[in-house]
């Protein structure tokens, strides 16, 4: 075995010499060849350069002498004019002459007139004097470029027209050919004012040189330097890459000496390198022959030498990784951060750049976890929105691995956006499957360094994960029912009872209790039933989350309820508790509240006991006032008319539920939720994104609608884009296809309490036709 090493170490070696020697040849070789092709692109460009001056200059000079000749005569008698333009004999660069009259008129050759328009300004062009202006159109033909060369017509000491000689631009190509590189060079002039081309040998079309931009550079070369080379009149030389021939471009550019022109000679690499490539030819052949032998001889052995040893070390490093992913997770359940240790070593024994876990439950997600070796976590709704995009092809597939996401998805452009937005390289996804054989969650990797040909080394360890995951479910739903209020959601006796154990007085500045009863529950119940009650104290408890959040509020027995405030000034204590009694008011209910704050002798114990003493002698007022009976027969009023409306709703309802698949009232400002007819599975919805509607909606696009038509409820639910349609008078409306084939119209209407201080709106779900684009 020692043998063979030191024989394959001594071929690396020797290629490693030949390479190093061919290298160094061919770059030497290179280096010349470039310096004698800049060397010709330079004489040639200022040949040229020299050229275009002079031409120019001897054009100007011809129209001075015509505008004497027209001052001389006048401009009063067109015939003379008229003969004057005619005479003129075609000569280098002017392809015919006018004139430019005060009033916007323009004398053509053959004598006739056409108006300047908004084309050409006599006083403009008068203040510049004699000048060649920047390429534009023909008067004549405006599908042709051209260039005009200006001199005033001077007559009795004023300035009485302006000789105009038009340079038609598809000309200079022929005028100004180049023979270097037996011809096969193109040529440029560019007006560095503007960037625009002039004339260019290589293109069908005049552009600018902006579009340079669009070609990369060669490494040691910029299009910045060209740019400013060539707004300040400075020669110079660059390389680039043209995606029309696929190679490099060499270039030489130098100042022409009129106007603030650029002349430009580029050649390429193909042509400019013709006899050192010929050369490099039989060298590359030479060097790739005895590389050949070389490599072919030190593959056979390293094939021979690693084949055994790698097979038994993948089989030991995966039965190793799969106890040590399971022993991570054991207790995952209970700390959640060893999951990510888990997706750690995942991402580790990948090479992969992210891994990440999505745990679904009823077909959403439920909790998602991600580890990634820049830091950070991935965003849910991404992962989201990719799980429910690729979650059919598992289904049908059972895994998912590609080196080339564009392509795999070129069939949804949410997954492309993704896929640009993530940089995804490669992706590789499987399903966790539960005890039902359902999927419970999706664990995959992205942007791995090694290539793999399947996605063993996932699914090796799914079934790690998915104990993990009914342990997780199972010890939550245990939690969450001995520690939450399964009506209110609210934190239950229990919760409260261990919070207050562990509340020390040391720690805060204040403390205060806020003990409420809910007044009126028993009649309530009785006249309308225990759902009626159980709504009342939902939206007690909503209020009381408003008012002091969730985190230490508490559902402690059927009708009462408690609100713990750490380190709160007591002003902010009896204010907030003045707003929630004000909103229970609001809603119809009554609620008995007691207050008890310290900032000193902070037993949590005894303020508890003096807030709920308060409470009932609250409570015992309520009832004792004359103002008790006269609510309570507006309660039974109230009630009475509750029960007609409930009844009309119910009677309502059950004719347009066939049709009417959700009705909503939702306002803008809170995004908050009201329904007159809502379906179960939306109600779960909200409850899973804590009653935000548009999260909620969005959720529903997502799971239920066809991708299509997802981008268009983002808009929606966008409340600053909606509100602007809202106040042109416009119904917003969306109709779509849902997974199941139906199709909808969701329609929004501003609803009457619609203000700017409340945006009340009224969202309608209905069933419609298609639209008959579609059938």
């Amino acid at each position: 075995m020692m043998k063979r090493y030191k024989t394959i170490l001594a071929t690396l070696m020797m290629i490693a010499l030949l390479a190093v020697a061919f290298a160094l040849t061919a770059r030497r070789c290179y280096t010349l060849e470039k310096e004698a092709c800049f060397n010709t692109l330079t004489n040639y460009t200022t040949e040229l350069a020299d050229k275009i001056h002079q031409d120019f200059s001897r054009d100007l000079e011809h129209l001075r002498f015509i505008s004497r000749v027209l001052g001389q005569f006048g401009l009063d008698d067109f015939r003379n004019a008229k003969r004057v333009l005619s005479s003129f004999e075609e000569e280098t660069l002017i392809s015919r002459l006018e004139i430019l009259y005060p009033d916007g008129r323009v004398m053509t050759n053959q004598g006739s007139f056409v108006s300047a328009g908004g084309d050409l300004s006599f006083d403009q062009l008068q203040a510049l004097g004699e000048h060649i202006s920047g390429r534009s159109r023909d008067l004549m033909d405006p599908e042709r470029l051209v260039l005009r060369e200006y001199v005033p017509v001077v007559s009795g000491g004023e300035t009485v027209a302006l000789l105009c000689g038009v340079v038609d631009l598809d000309r200079l190509p022929q005028l100004y050919r180049v023979q270097a590189f037996e011809g096969r060079t193109q040529s440029y002039i560019i007006d560095s004012s503007t960037g625009d081309f002039l004339m260019d040998t290589w293109h069908d079309e005049l552009t600018n040189v902006s579009v340079m931009t669009t070609r990369p550079p060669k490494a040691g070369y910029s299009f910045e330097q060209m740019a400013y080379d060539i707004g300040h009149m400075v020669s110079g030389s660059t390389v680039f890459r043209s995606r029309t021939a696929d190679e490099y471009f060499y270039c030489y550019y130098e100042p022409v000496g009129t106007q603030q022109w650029m002349v430009l000679l580029s050649v390429p690499q193909s042509v400019a390198f013709a006899r050192l490539h010929s050369f490099m030819a039989a060298v590359y052949f030479l060097a790739a022959v005895m590389v050949l032998v070389l490599v072919l001889y030190f593959m056979w052995m390293l094939i021979n030498l690693f084949k055994e040893s790698h097979e038994k070390a993948s089989q030991l490093m995966q039965v190793r990784y799969m106890y040590e992913v399971e022993k991570i997770l054991f207790n995952a359940y209970l700390n959640p951060a060893d999951i990510h240790r888990a997706l750690w070593k995942i991402a580790q024994v990948m090479t992969a750049q992210y891994t990440f876990l999505l745990i679904r439950n009823d077909g959403l997600t439920d909790r998602y976890f991600s580890w990634g070796s820049a830091g950070g976590e991935l965003s849910l709704e991404d992962l989201d929105a990719a799980a429910f995009q690729i979650l059919p092809c598992l289904r049908e597939e059972g895994r998912l691995l590609t080196y080339h996401p564009r392509s795999s998805f070129e069939s949804s452009p949410d997954l492309i956006g993704l896929v640009d937005r993530l940089g995804l390289r490669n992706l590789a996804i499987v399903p966790v499957i539960g005890s039902n054989d359902e999927i419970t969650g999706l664990l995959g990797a992205f942007n791995m360094k090694q290539r793999w040909n399947n996605t063993s080394l996932l699914e090796c360890v799914t079934l790690s994960f998915a104990m993990m995951i009914h342990n997780m479910q199972t010890f939550q739903s245990i939690k969450n029912m001995g520690m939450i209020d399964g009506l209110t959601g609210l934190l239950n006796r229990n919760s409260y009872l261990a919070g207050l154990s562990t509340i020390e007085p040391s720690q805060f500045r204040s403390l205060a209790c806020v003990y409420m009863d809910v007044n009126g529950l028993h009649e309530l119940n009785n006249h309308l039933g225990h759902a009626a009650g159980d709504r009342m104290l939902c939206t007690l408890a909503e209020e009381l989350k408003i008012a002091f959040g969730n985190k230490n509020t508490y559902r402690i027995g059927g009708d009462e309820f408690v609100a713990i405030c750490k380190n709160m000034s007591k002003d902010e204590v009896f204010r907030k508790t003045k707003e929630l009694k004000e909103a229970v008011l609001e809603q119809g209910y009554y609620a008995s509240i007691g207050i008890e704050w310290r900032d000193r002798d902070c037993n949590i114990n005894a303020i508890v006991k003096v807030a709920e003493a308060r409470m009932q002698e609250d409570k015992r007022c309520y009832y004792q006032k004359d103002v008790h009976n006269r609510r309570v027969r507006e309660m039974n009023h109230q009630l009475e008319q509750m029960i007609l409306e409930k009844q009309d709703a119910d009677a309502f309802l059950s004719v347009i539920a066939s049709s009417f698949k959700g009705v909503y009232f939702v306002n803008l400002d809170t995004d908050e939720v009201r329904h007159i007819y809502i379906p179960e599975y939306f109600e779960k919805m909200l409850d899973e994104t804590g009653q935000k509607f548009s999260q909620a909606l969005l959720m529903y696009a997502r799971t239920s609608v066809y991708p299509d038509f997802v981008p268009r409820f983002a808009e929606l639910c966008s409340y600053d884009f909606l509100e602007k349609q809202l106040e042109s008078s416009a119904v917003p409306e969306i109709i779509y296809r849902k997974m199941n084939g139906v199709w909808l119209r969701l329609q929004v209407f501003k609803f009457k309490k619609y203000h700017p201080g409340s945006r009340e709106t009224l969202w309608v779900f209905e069933e419609t036709e298609p639209p008959e684009s579609i059938t």
